[in-house]
């Protein structure tokens, strides 16, 4: 049984009976701003080469990736898509509307090979799925984005042959725009706030192998950086090296970073491996590459087209959206949204928990509390007609906000995820 590694959460898992690859993502996420690095070599179709099945997590950009697997479907055609049953159905959903026919189960054998997948948390909306694959007495436990989830790991390790996975494939790093396009009083909060995110995540990774207890364990997923104007966040974004869950204390010597490339594989048998990385990617490398592939704008500059020189309906819009959102999203929390879009000489605010309706205001200063978030024109056009969705805008860090006070609510932050008309 071996296990060779791709990109991010790509990986391909081989046994005598079944070849899986696992989430392929290899076209610029998020509308544009995230993207790969280090680039793969050639084309990743040949350097993947033929499988049986590829397994889709979730709806995450950088896990399903609809553009990439017809270009792999119309070149192995034989080739099974397979994902979880989940209580939603988003992902099927989804896929069906894009023209694909997923395979949905949660547990089949191939031979003397047996595939679970299982779902992580409630269940209750589009969430992630972890993927654990058997053959004999061997096991790799491929764990995505999924956050720790007791009942989940238990499940797990039930059905290890061994109680425990002999490979465990973590997350180690966090996506999405928090601390990088936060507003912060001083440099030093900001600072406070990027390494809370990244030991966080270090943590996590920790606590996970605690959990799982495998063998083995390699950081995996969330490998992206961001392009074009944006690449100045970098820096900024309190993410780790994969390399460095090498040296934590609880869990460093049974770590494992597969090389970059496509050709670095993992044999479950003898666990030894053919390539490994053990330095860290330096943001000056990242930064040149970058600056040295061509930039024709993110997806809203390049697709959306204005009819003369009209100015967009935004309070129009929000006021239609808004109307069922107030009706079917409350918030127990009383919070002011102040949209404040490029051209704009006033913001647009609306209420997350009684229904005032929606207003234009000179100034929010006066407005507690509040999340004022600045975004283009055009990308608040695409969101509330329903082209484009919150989750999309705000993990490819495309908006810019400030919290008043400076504090995280899920609530919150949910809400926005259902503006559209």
């Amino acid at each position: 049984m071996k296990l060779r590694y791709i990109y991010s959460a790509c990986v391909v898992v081989e046994t005598p009976n079944v070849i899986v690859l696992s989430d392929p993502w290899f076209t610029p996420a998020e509308y544009g701003s995230w993207h790969h690095y280090p680039p793969l070599p050639r084309d990743p179709v040949e350097i993947i080469g033929k499988v049986d099945l590829i397994y889709i997590s979730h709806l995450h950009s950088d896990h399903y990736d609809p553009l990439f697997l017809r270009r792999y479907l119309k070149k192995f055609p034989d080739t099974r898509i397979i994902i979880s049953e989940t209580r939603h159905k988003m992902l099927e959903h989804r896929m069906l509307l894009d023209g694909f026919k997923p395979n949905v189960f949660s547990d089949e054998t191939f031979d003397e090979t047996r595939i679970i997948l299982t779902v992580n948390g409630d269940d209750e909306i589009e969430g992630d799925t972890g993927c654990l694959i058997i053959h004999k007495d061997l096991s790799v436990a491929n764990m995505n984005d999924c956050g720790i989830d007791q009942k989940q790991i238990n499940f797990i390790r039930k059905n290890c042959p061994n109680g425990h996975p002999t490979v465990a494939l973590l997350t180690y790093a966090g996506a999405g725009p928090y601390p990088q396009t936060y507003y912060f009083e001083n440099s030093e909060e900001r600072k406070i706030a990027e390494k809370r995110k990244h030991d966080q995540f270090l943590k996590m990774y920790s606590d996970y192998c605690e959990l799982l207890k495998p063998e083995r364990a390699m950081p995996f997923a969330g490998s992206y950086v961001l392009g074009g104007p944006l690449s100045k966040h970098n820096q900024n974004r309190g993410v780790a090296d994969a390399v460095e869950v090498l040296q934590l204390e609880k869990c460093g010597d049974i770590s494992f970073v597969l090389d970059d490339g496509g050709d670095a594989i993992f044999d479950l048998e003898t666990l030894t491996a053919n390539k490994l990385r053990t330095k860290p990617y330096s943001y000056e490398e990242i930064q040149k590459y970058l600056d040295s592939i061509p930039f024709e704008g993110y997806n809203y500059e390049k697709e959306f087209k204005p009819i003369g020189d009209k100015p967009l309906p935004l309070k129009r819009l929000c006021e239609n959206a808004y109307k069922k959102l107030i009706k079917n999203r409350q918030t127990k929390e009383v919070w002011w949204i102040c949209f404040k879009p490029t051209n704009h000489s006033k913001f647009i605010v609306f209420n997350t928990s009684v229904d005032k309706g929606v207003s234009e205001l000179d100034s929010v200063d006066h407005l507690e509390q509040r999340w004022e978030i600045h975004l283009d024109e055009r990308l608040l056009f695409l969101i509330l007609s329903g082209y484009y969705h919150w989750a999309n805008a705000e993990g490819g860090s495309h908006l810019s906000s400030k919290r008043v006070p400076n504090i995280f609510l899920h609530e919150i932050q949910d809400f926005l995820y259902f503006l559209v008309l």
